[in-house]
Parts: C-alpha cells; structure tokens; sequence
C-alpha cells in the first residue's frame, strides 16, 4: 500500500508537467456584457500588448512648450529598448500635469503565436522607466500595462510564497508538535497533507486538459483545502490510535479500532466537503473548475487517511511515538482519560444539553448575523497591494486619461454601411453621458474594428470597481445611453447595443448573486441526505440517550457480561461489525460513550 501511495505522488507530480489549462477570462464572462467582450475581440479593436508610461509633474501644471519637451524625452527614452516594437505619439494628459505615452512591446498574449508573454519582454522597458525617473526627479513616472502588472504580480506572489514556505509550514509543524507531543507522529499528517495535494493537483492538470481548462486560481484552492482537511484528517485519526494505544490495545488492534470509527467519521466528512463543494457545480461558469480541484483534493486526502495512513502506522507501530517532546510527559499520562479539560467540558454539556446548545446557538448566530449584510463584487486594481508600483501608476493613469482606468464601453453592432448613424447615436449618447453622476469623462473618439461592423465609446467611471454604488452605476449606463442609441438606429438591420469594460464584474456579480440561493438549498439537501444514509436516521443516528447515560461514569455498571452487552448495543448503533463489539468488550476495561466520533472511549477500571 506504501508503494502504492508513492506511485500516486509520483504520478501527480508527473502529471503536473507544465501546470494546468487555465481558462481564459473571456470564458468566466456572463450576460450582456460577454457579448460585448466577444465584439470587441474583433481584428482593429483588441489591444496590442502596450504598456502606457504616464509622467506627473510635481510642481503643478504643464505649460504647452514644457509638455511637449517632456513628451519628446520620454519618448526617446525608450527608442531601441528590447522588447519593444514601437513607441507611440506621446500626448498631455487631461489633468494638465501628465504626458502620456503608449509603447507596444514586442509580445502577445495568444499563447498560440510564436511571440513570447508581455511580461517575459517588459524587463528592458521597466528599467528603462527607472532610469527615466532617476533622471528627471521633477516628475512622477509610472508605467501600467498587461506586462508590468503580471510581472510585478508574480514577483509580490513569489516573494509571498516564500514568505508561505517559511512560515505556514513551520507553524503546521508546530502545531502539530503541540498536539502530539513527538516529532514522527507530527510529520506524519503533515506528509499526508502533501501526497494529497500533489496527487490533486496533478489530476487536476490532467482533467484540465482534457475536459475543462480551470480557474487560475484552482491550483491556490487545491493547496489551501489540500493541506487543511489532508492533515485535518490524518490528525483525527492518529489522535484515535493514540488513545487506544494508551487504553491498551495493541498497535494492530488500535489501528483497526481507530478505523472503524475514526476512519468512518472521515469518510463522512469528506464526503459532506464534497458535497458542499460540488454546489458549486450548479453554479457552473467560473465555479466548474473551482469545484473540480476542490473535490479532487478531498478526495486524495480521504483515500490517504484511509488506506495510506493505516498502512504507514502499522510499519511504524508504537514508534509513531518516537523522539517525544519533554514538556509531554504529563499530557501523555493522561492520554485515553476522560480527565482533561475537554473530557471535563464534554461533561458539563451533556448534563445541561439545553443551556449549552441555547447559549452556543445565540453565539453562533451572533457571529453569522453579519453575513447578512455582506457585499459581494469583483474588484479592480484597487485590491491590489497598495504599495505596488502599477496601482501608484493607475491612479496617474485615471487622472490623466479617465477613460483609460475604470470605464464602462458601449459597444454597437451595425453593418459597415451605417457607420455615419452609428457615429451620430454615439455622439449624442456621449453628450448624455457626461451628464450622469460618477461619470469622469467620455472618449473623444469612437473606436471601431476593421470590418467597420463594430463600434466602441469608452466611458469613464470615477469609482472604484468595488464601490457598492458600481452597479447601480452600470444599471444607470444602460438605462438611459442603450435605449437612446437604440432608437437613433432604429430603421438599421442587424444594429445591436451592448454595454462592457466594467459591466463584466457587475454582471458576473449578479450572477454569482442569483445562483447563491440554488447552492445554498442544493447543499443543504443533499447534505441532509449525506448524514441521513450514514447516521441512518434524522435524529443523528438514533437514540442518544445511552452516551449521556454515559459521559461522567454513570451508565455502564455491572460485571464483565453486562458491559459485553452495553459494548455490543452501542457498538451495533454505530453500525461497527461483530469483531469490533467483541474487540471493544474485551478489553476488560469499561468505556465511556463519546458522541464527538462515535467510538466507545475507554478509561481503566480500577480493580476490585
């Protein structure tokens, strides 16, 4: 089985190969506003890999000769840099403090051109940015564009990665030391952990390239819930085989017991992740590949911790135990006794079940009652780090250009022959839409594709794309410019009117919104469902009133035939076979039962 397992990480690993296939953004679009994303893929309106270099005066603003030199120094700043392909027209901003420059690199993002990724050539173009502004300490120079972003985003995920590495798993360790009390028993969950996230994540690559490409975030989902539920489970686990260990079972014998119940218990709650993650399924969309990697990894951790980890603690059987933590010595006296701060806690509960859950709901809701008002959106560059040079040149950016940062797009469709009622419908909504509140500026031209079939007004936004007054905004732009250039073109087949740019988050928004009911009540059920099957009943598996009998020594009195008898009852509730209830009673020891697992817990019975 050990071997088996190795060959399973191997295989991930393996299949990893050169990551996933992540899913366009276009895909992950909804409504309108995915209509208007696909008109403006058409040849002559999708953007060329251009990075724009906006440089601020900090002493006010620019007269026209002093704007002009500016422009004209930092276009030359960049003629004959690798990696760029041309160096636009610079041009004053509208703050009257900024020049602005468009520069196209030598890039494209379609991964099927021979032509590297933005940021992989915007390095040159960067430091020679830097070394503009070194020289020219009078002006603030920024540089924002799909390269500069991704690569300075990579470095900040790749420093805080390290930071991860350095600390997440140490502190899981620590942790983990603290709870076993020994150095091997706490590597153990831990190694599982990472077997299941490996094994997920190189299924996860495989499934992407054959089914469904995913989310480019699956693979952080699949590391976060990999490593939580695979040593989450692992520790359930091996804390059972502990106190059996301690109770006196053997080490084959506490495995077996330990799996029986503790292994049932892990299975149930994976299967309730499971569950719970595939809602997202209903949601479709984005959620698809989310819900891929989710299930797959809770998957890996539970075959782990039920094959994997009883195999690996056999071979290791009581050193498991091995190279102990000093301070521990009190704590593992205790193990397997109800004489502990949790075993005395789980005594008050059960002999006042009503005050206890009265009290623990009213807390519990308390802390949920927030949720209610909770605002959900899609947030722009203003989620970034705010220390992060591209966030410090995007506001230049709004300032200087404001159609340039946040904006919405009114996107028309018409035949090549309409192009003048087309330009006229715009103008007049453009002249509408300088009127609207929030609206930062209009395009002074109108963008158009090659064809001539498509036609583009960009509309700036002063709001963040996370403000809660965004889609009210959007709702606003479509309300009042759609329906207007609507009926300029009345008459003209085929025209269509859409709104994007900033509409996409806001439409995707709304949708996630309304699938948020269906998943909660699709969970919900199904998860009922979940529990009902394994507990075989709606009342958690029955008649709980032997294990209150139990909790605090009262319940199970009597000669070594009685507590046969209480063992096998309670033992066939929990629906543990004849081996287990006879394994259990003869352990000449009398045990208390313990709702958290199901397994009956044993304490030593003084002799007579």
């Amino acid at each position: 089985m050990l071997a088996l397992s190795a060959l399973l990480v191997a295989g991930g690993v393996v299949l990893m190969g050169d990551g996933p296939r992540t899913m366009p953004a276009s895909d992950q679009l909804v409504g309108d506003s995915a209509v208007a994303n696909r008109l403006t893929a058409r040849p002559g309106l999708a953007s060329e890999p251009t990075e724009t270099v906006i440089a601020t005066s900090r002493r006010g603003p620019l007269d026209p000769q002093a704007a002009t030199d500016l422009g004209r120094d930092l276009a030359a700043a960049y003629v004959g840099a690798q990696g760029v392909a041309d160096v636009g027209a610079p041009f004053p901003g509208q703050d009257g403090r900024s020049v602005v420059l468009p520069v196209v690199l030598r890039a494209d993002s379609d991964a099927a051109t021979a032509l590297p990724e933005p940021d992989e050539v915007v390095d040159p173009m960067l430091a020679a940015t830097r070394a503009f502004a070194a020289a020219h300490p009078e002006v603030e120079v920024g540089q924002i564009g799909a390269g500069s972003i991704t690569s300075e985003i990579n470095a900040t995920l790749g420093a805080d990665f390290q930071r991860a590495e350095l600390i997440s798993l140490p502190v899981t360790l620590l942790v983990l030391l603290f709870a076993f009390g020994a150095v091997i028993a706490a590597g153990v969950p831990l190694l599982l952990g990472i077997g299941s996230v490996a094994v997920a994540l190189g299924v996860t690559a495989a499934a992407s390239r054959g089914l469904v490409a995913v989310d480019p975030n699956t693979q952080s989902l699949v590391l976060l819930i990999g490593l939580a539920v695979g040593v989450d489970y692992a520790l359930f686990t091996m804390r059972r085989v502990r106190e059996e260990q301690a109770a006196g079972a053997s080490a084959r014998d506490a495995i077996a017991i330990a799996g029986a119940t503790a292994g049932r218990a892990v299975v149930i709650s994976g299967l309730t992740v499971v569950v719970a993650m595939s809602g997202m399924l209903v949601a479709g969309g984005l959620y698809t590949s989310l819900a891929l990697g989710a299930i797959l990894v809770v998957l890996a951790a539970v075959l782990a911790a039920a094959t994997t980890l009883p195999a690996l603690l056999a071979v290791l059987g009581r050193g498991v135990n091995a190279l102990r933590l000093p301070f521990t010595k009190r704590r593992q006296a205790k193990e397997g006794s109800l004489d502990s701060a949790w075993g005395r806690l789980a005594g008050r509960v059960v002999r006042r079940p009503l005050a206890w859950t009265l009290a623990c709901g009213a807390v519990l809701i308390a802390l949920a009652a927030p949720a209610l008002g909770m605002r959900t959106s899609l947030g722009g560059i203003e989620t970034l780090p705010q220390d992060l040079k591209v966030v410090a040149a995007f506001t230049q950016l709004e300032a200087a250009v404001p159609t340039d940062g946040t904006a919405v797009q009114i996107v028309v469709e018409a035949p090549a022959s309409a192009t003048a009622r087309v330009d006229a419908a715009l103008q007049a909504a453009a002249t509408t839409a300088r009127g609207l509140e929030h609206v930062s500026g209009v395009a002074d031209q109108v963008r158009r594709s090659t064809d001539q079939a498509v036609s583009v007004l960009d509309v700036g936004l002063a709001l963040d794309a996370s403000d809660e007054r965004m889609p009210a905004l959007v709702d606003t732009v479509r309300d009042r410019l759609v329906p207007q250039i609507q009926s300029d073109l009345a008459g003209v087949d085929g025209a269509s009117v859409h709104v994007g740019g900033q509409a996409e988050a806001t439409d995707l928004g709304a949708w996630m919104d309304g699938r948020l009911p269906w998943v909660v009540a699709f969970v919900l059920v199904l998860t009922l469902v979940v529990m009902t099957v394994s507990f075989g009943s709606l009342w958690l598996a029955g008649d709980q009133r032997g294990a209150q009998r139990a909790v605090g020594g009262r319940g199970i009195r009597g000669p070594h035939l009685g507590l046969r008898w209480e063992l096998g009852r309670g033992a066939a509730r929990l629906h543990l076979d004849r081996r287990h209830r006879i394994m259990a009673a003869d352990a000449h020891v009398r045990r208390a039962l313990r709702p958290v697992d199901g397994l009956p817990r044993v304490c030593p019975q003084p002799s007579a």
